[in-house]
């Protein structure tokens, strides 16, 4: 078929149409005594002579003087380059236009598929949120007023080589209020100061995400309750902070839902509990201690600490011990001595210690009654723009 329609487009060139190509070639041709070599050599001389033909001064001048004309005349005596040229043409127009033409495929099985695929949404610190800036992690988180876009599909605007990159992973809620690239104002989360203009710009900005661009929300950025004072733990105390019961945690929002709607959506399931949700969160508090340490597991751990999760058994008790000797024993886990651990213990907890420190980034939010200062050490500090108005980003 190949050869065919190759010898058919040289015999073009020379005015000479299928009809009239001897039957005994046309057999040479099926039977393979005339190779592909032979015709592909035949049509480049004969592409290389109509190629001459058209840049020659004589061609160009007919073209100059009698217009469009000239060239539809090549085009119907066979002429090789034009053939070719308007072929590639109509390939690529049709490609260009294909939507136009054809139709989109559907797609609502993949607006399904991807229903199915997206994470629950989830409470983040800033720390964590930084994170998500397509270079630590292959996703692109941006907040505003509290709310967290997953602008992944928008690399080209806020990937590595993006113009917005900076944004990446940030809160910028204040820097796209003052239209600022400026690191100070991506490093201000108070907003109390904006003025009329720079709220509305801002508000521009989240409906455009929203609604314009339909970023998918992911999760709410806020501060952890860290107290107005350091917060200190009694055994007893600990055991409040659970989290909510697996029946009551919110369920994954569609790509549209904004995370008012979620959190409104987390306060109705959570009604009945007797711990209040945290303004501005998704998730009530699921703390664990370890080393003295209270550590607030629910930003971004409730799928492994929530209820009816794997270690959900470690939600509010001191699993220190538990941890180091990854025991789920009833004795491991009511315990908190670590005199008798061995080496090796103590080294897979000084692992689950900084996984929560580094990995992770759980902010620690209070310590327990008997812990020593290095555990105050590690407490999360709100920035100091915020302290008076963290209410502000929520």
């Amino acid at each position: 078929l190949i050869s065919l329609s190759l010898l058919l487009l040289m015999s073009q060139s020379g005015g000479v149409y299928l009809d009239d190509i001897p039957p005994e070639v046309l057999a040479d041709v099926k039977t393979g005594k005339i190779s592909l070599a032979d015709i592909f050599s035949g049509v480049k001389v004969n592409f290389m002579t109509d190629y001459e033909t058209l840049m020659s001064e004589e061609y160009q001048s007919r073209v100059k003087e009698e217009g469009f004309g000239v060239l539809v005349e090549s085009l119907n005596d066979g002429n090789i380059v034009l053939m070719t040229v308007c072929m590639v043409s109509t390939v690529v127009l049709m490609l260009l236009f294909q939507d136009l033409l054809f139709g989109s495929p559907p797609r609502e099985d993949a607006d399904e598929e991807e229903e199915e695929e997206r994470d629950p949404p989830r409470d983040f610190t800033l720390e964590q949120l930084r994170d998500f800036d397509g270079v630590k992690n292959e996703k692109i988180y941006i907040a505003m007023r509290g709310e967290v876009f997953d602008c992944s599909d928008a690399k080209d605007y806020y990937g590595v080589d993006g113009s917005y990159h900076c944004f990446a992973g940030r809160d910028a809620s204040r820097a796209m209020a003052k239209l600022s690239f400026d690191e100070e104002e991506l490093g201000n989360q108070n907003l109390d100061d904006l003025g009329v203009f720079e709220k509305d710009v801002l508000q521009n900005w989240i409906d455009k995400f929203k609604y314009g661009k339909q970023y998918p929300v992911v999760g709410h950025l806020s501060f952890p309750d860290v107290g107005e004072t350091k917060r200190v733990f009694t055994v007893e105390e600990l055991a409040k902070y659970k989290g909510a019961p697996a029946s009551s945690e919110p369920e994954a929002t569609s790509t549209h839902d904004t995370t008012e709607g979620t959190e409104t959506k987390a306060k109705s399931f959570n009604q009945n509990m007797d711990m209040e949700l945290p303004e501005g969160r998704i998730h009530q508090e699921i703390l664990i201690c370890v080393r003295g340490k209270v550590f607030d597991v629910s930003y971004g751990g409730v799928d492994m600490y929530g209820a009816g999760s794997p270690y959900h058994i470690f939600a509010g008790i001191d699993a220190s011990r538990a941890l180091a000797k990854m025991s789920f024993d009833k004795d491991d886990l009511s315990s908190r001595d670590l005199s008798d651990l061995t080496d090796a213990q103590v080294k897979v907890l000084d692992d689950w210690e900084k996984k929560y420190l580094e990995s992770k980034k759980y902010p620690v939010v209070g310590v327990m009654e008997d812990a020593d200062e290095s555990a105050s050490a590690a407490l999360y500090v709100i920035p100091a723009n915020m302290r008076k108005t963290k209410k502000a980003s929520q």
